[in-house]
């Protein structure tokens, strides 16, 4: 690989984790919502008022900041900065490379003439690689952001990673890595795809300009609501498992369905979606504005 193309991996990274950390910023109230909406019967708090079932994300708000104050909206914001400097700067940062190195072996002239599935394949790819690598950091944002009634949100960073190990060994940082990958894959694919092609229609049929906030909140918008409703499902399996460690995925997914049924599937989608769509939009907001300033093309 030349010089050039390493520099260009490294724009496209930087641009990527600058993006994620600045909108992961303004959005980490809400994943604190929405962690709090899963973990509502997973959590067994001792029959604490986060327990109990049928919470609105309303609710849920009023209560964290009636009973723990504001400040615990910002929870967890330290792990969830760490994290999307590197699994998002990762998952986003891979796809065009991949897709470049995809286009030169299929022999295409440019990474966007590829067909979709192979988009999709390069989303899967970088998703895979970005959470398997960087695992460690979700788990941490989750168990910071549970209610302060369990264990670990009394607790540090540094304390819970002290417990884990003593606990349970050094593979206990890796809890719930089997529905992370997978949901990774699908959220970088579904979102990075997504939004390119949406962003494609914007521009050929309704006439948008490519560059402007209009296009890209259309587009981000819109990917927000795909991505959220395909991983949410994922994203509770993997919420369940690191908190309660059910064993195996399909252990964790008869326990969930046996005590809740099949709408713990849709738990905190609503929260998911109200982080997922202003998240997805700064995103790529923030991304295409670091990509202008480092000298790349827009996504």
């Amino acid at each position: 690989m030349s010089f050039a193309n390493e520099n260009r991996a490294a724009r496209e990274y930087a641009s990527s984790a600058l993006g994620i950390m600045s909108s992961t910023t303004i959005t980490n109230p809400l994943d604190v919502a929405k962690v709090r909406l899963q973990m509502q019967a997973a959590a067994q708090l001792g029959g604490g008022e986060c327990s109990r079932s049928g919470l609105s994300l309303s609710t849920i708000f009023s209560m964290i900041c009636r009973e723990e104050g504001p400040s615990a909206l910002l929870r967890g914001t330290g792990p969830a900065v760490a994290r999307a400097a590197t699994y998002g700067g990762l998952r986003l940062g891979m796809y065009a490379p991949i897709k470049r190195q995809l286009a030169r072996q299929y022999h295409f002239r440019e990474p966007e003439q590829l067909p979709v599935f192979q988009k999709v394949i390069a989303g899967m790819v970088s998703g895979v690689f970005a959470q398997g690598l960087t695992h460690p950091t979700e788990l941490l944002k989750v168990r910071r952001q549970v209610h302060p009634g369990h264990g670990y949100a009394r607790q540090g960073v540094i304390d819970i990673v002290r417990t884990m190990l003593a606990e349970q060994g050094i593979r206990s940082l890796w809890a719930g890595v089997g529905p992370a990958m997978t949901r990774a894959a699908l959220l970088t694919s579904s979102q990075c795809v997504c939004y390119e092609e949406i962003k494609n229609i914007c521009v050929d049929r309704l006439r948008l300009e490519r560059s402007s906030f209009s296009t890209h909140l259309s587009a981000a918008m819109v990917t927000g609501l795909v991505t959220t409703t395909i991983t949410n499902p994922l994203d509770v399996v993997k919420s369940y498992m690191m908190i309660k460690r059910h064993g195996t995925v399909l252990q964790c997914v008869r326990q969930m369905l046996r005590e809740e049924g099949l709408r713990v599937l849709v738990k905190g989608w609503s929260a998911s979606y109200l982080r997922l769509g202003p998240l997805t939009v700064g995103i790529f907001v923030f991304t295409e504005h670091f990509r202008g300033v480092l000298g790349l093309d827009s996504i």
